[in-house]
């Protein structure tokens, strides 16, 4: 059941272990984490997920697709069963990714130096891609993962008038550490915490 918030114009849809949806005014954001390769019943994981994101998708039709996160798999692998399948579903919904967009960030966004493995698993992807005006893969001196950060700068449309008695309140967070993640607190603090300034 979605958490609504009274004169907000945020939400959070759906939490789950695999996937977190919030909704602001008119798109919902969807952070999303699929196995890696060589995970147990990957295959079967991966198209419940992705029917669980459609669901979902298809619930809220009125809005447009931001849909980011882990993806496990490099969508340029034409003969990638799971590239595929997440190429489908990123077709069935018109989402363009944001390295199609700013191909000069079509770049690695993973690499683990001690398994010399290095490939491009990390996406974000819209239905609405004039609202991207910048993405960038970034490579940090100090990085405590073997996933690299993304920027991404949207120009969203939000009708601000319904959030008055929120526009003092500003909440920063600077820099996230996933491997530190309190996974229970992030799903709380998202609903929580979340709110447009």
């Amino acid at each position: 059941m979605p958490i609504k918030f009274s004169g907000c114009v945020t939400e959070t849809v759906f939490a789950d272990e695999r996937f977190v949806i919030v909704r602001v005014a008119d798109y919902i954001i969807i952070n999303l984490y699929l196995p890696c390769n060589g995970s147990k019943d990957r295959h079967l994981i991966c198209e419940d997920v992705l029917h669980d994101i459609a669901s979902w998708c298809d619930l809220y039709t009125d809005c447009e697709i931001i849909l980011g996160g882990d993806f496990n798999s490099n969508l340029d692998k034409v003969n990638d069963d799971m590239a595929k399948m997440i190429g489908g579903f990123l077709n069935n919904y018109n989402l363009i990714r944001c390295d199609d967009l700013f191909p000069s960030q079509k770049v690695i966004t993973y690499c683990n130096l001690s398994l010399s493995h290095e490939s491009q698993i990390n996406y974000i992807a819209t239905s609405s891609p004039n609202i991207v005006t910048s993405y960038k893969v970034l490579d940090p001196d100090i990085n405590f993962s073997d996933h690299f950060r993304f920027s991404v700068k949207l120009s969203l449309q939000i009708d601000r008038s319904s959030n008055d008695s929120h526009n003092n309140v500003k909440k920063l967070q600077t820099q996230l550490r996933w491997d530190k993640a309190d996974l229970n607190s992030y799903y709380n603090l998202t609903g929580s915490l979340f709110v447009l300034c």
